[in-house]
């Protein structure tokens, strides 16, 4: 199960850029589990540490000490060198070893220890006594310590009231994660004076009119634009895309919209380079991508739409003729006509483009060698 939860959280990371609001609560703490548990001690140290002592990354720790831990069976002992000892690694290590469930709720209720400490002892606990003693009364402490006991919570009841009444932020936010209040979630939305919380909320909003009519109308641009990634409604989202003043607001709507003709109006048409490009990316019609590469005014969409077209007359015409010298280069890496590219070489005044053509040249030959050996 832990292995398709890494799985699911890897391909969030990539295709989200980590955003936590987008990653599940078993997500989210898989991923604090293993940030706060990523250390040489973690991944080499145990056992054979030699190599740490000149790391100078992170506090060093002697072959001897790791030899001394490792010999330790003493549970007692441990959870004292995880509160205790001044190196951090050895802390960490200490703590990883601690099974006893008494022993971590202490040190995860103990407010004059090292947050991260108590951040991976509450990674640790199950007992639900214990984890809503830390994310109702812990508030003059670390807030990654109550947000990961927040989210480990499951008490309803006790979470609706940190997500409407709580702070900071960040704990409101996990609080809204675990639950499934739609009233709360539009109460929040449309009231609360904190964009992180009302993000959160509108997140986990399901009716379509109330997000339709947060993303016209809210004063905020930053939550009109979020309210614009929930929308499902391709006419609103068309109405946004191309009338939107707000660039932002056009760019979020490009993002959802799937009608062709409509992109690539946009594409043609919008008087901003980003939402053009935005909608090249996701452009099928050829003519109309090669009328952009020739046409556009803008390096960026040039550069965009190049990279989806096939057309060698094209690329040579572009290698040649281009106004922006990374457009040049990218065409001149498409091209497959030796012929084209020696021309490039001989006779373009600018020594970039020379350069670059016969790095192609040279590509092109040793393919055709290294399929000759075969």
């Amino acid at each position: 199960m832990k292995k398709l939860l890494f799985l699911s959280l890897i391909l969030s990371v990539n295709n989200l850029g980590f955003a936590e609001e987008n990653l599940s609560v078993d997500q989210e703490l898989l991923a604090l589990e293993l940030r706060l548990n990523r250390t040489p001690v973690v991944m080499h140290s145990f056992p054979g540490a030699s190599h740490v002592s000149g790391n100078n990354r992170y506090p060093s720790i002697s072959k001897e000490a790791v030899h001394a831990l490792q010999q330790i069976n003493d549970q007692t002992l441990f959870a004292k060198i995880a509160q205790s000892d001044t190196n951090n690694l050895i802390r960490i290590y200490a703590l990883q070893q601690i099974k006893d469930k008494e022993l971590l709720a202490e040190i995860a209720k103990n407010t004059k220890i090292d947050p991260r400490v108590r951040q991976i002892a509450i990674l640790k606990l199950t007992d639900q006594t214990h984890i809503m003693l830390i994310a109702k009364n812990d508030k003059d402490s670390d807030e990654l310590v109550r947000k990961i006991a927040v989210l480990k919570l499951e008490d309803k009841k006790l979470l609706s009231e940190i997500a409407k009444n709580d702070n900071p932020p960040l704990v409101r936010c996990a609080a809204i994660k675990k639950i499934e209040d739609q009233k709360l979630f539009t109460k929040i939305v449309k009231n609360d004076s904190h964009d992180e919380v009302r993000i959160a909320a509108l997140m986990k909003l399901e009716n379509q009119a109330l997000i339709a009519e947060i993303a016209m109308n809210d004063k905020n641009e930053l939550i009109c634009n979020a309210a614009i990634t929930k929308l499902e409604n391709q006419t609103l989202i068309t109405e946004i895309a191309l009338n939107a003043k707000n660039e932002s607001m056009r760019l979020a709507a490009v993002t959802k919209l799937e009608n062709q003709a409509l992109l690539e109006k946009i594409a043609l048409n919008d008087e901003n380079g980003a939402v053009r490009r935005l909608a090249v990316t996701k452009l099928e019609n050829k003519t109309l991508l090669t009328k952009i590469v020739l046409d556009d005014e803008d390096e960026e969409v040039r550069l965009v739409a190049v990279e989806k077209i096939d057309d060698p007359k094209i690329f040579e015409k572009i290698a040649k003729n281009d106004k922006g010298l990374e457009v040049r280069m990218r065409a001149i890496f498409k091209i497959k006509d030796q012929a084209v590219l020696k021309e490039l070489i001989n006779n373009d005044p600018d020594k970039n483009i020379q350069a670059w053509a016969k790095i192609k040249l040279g590509n092109l030959q040793r393919a055709r060698q290294l399929q000759n050996n075969e």
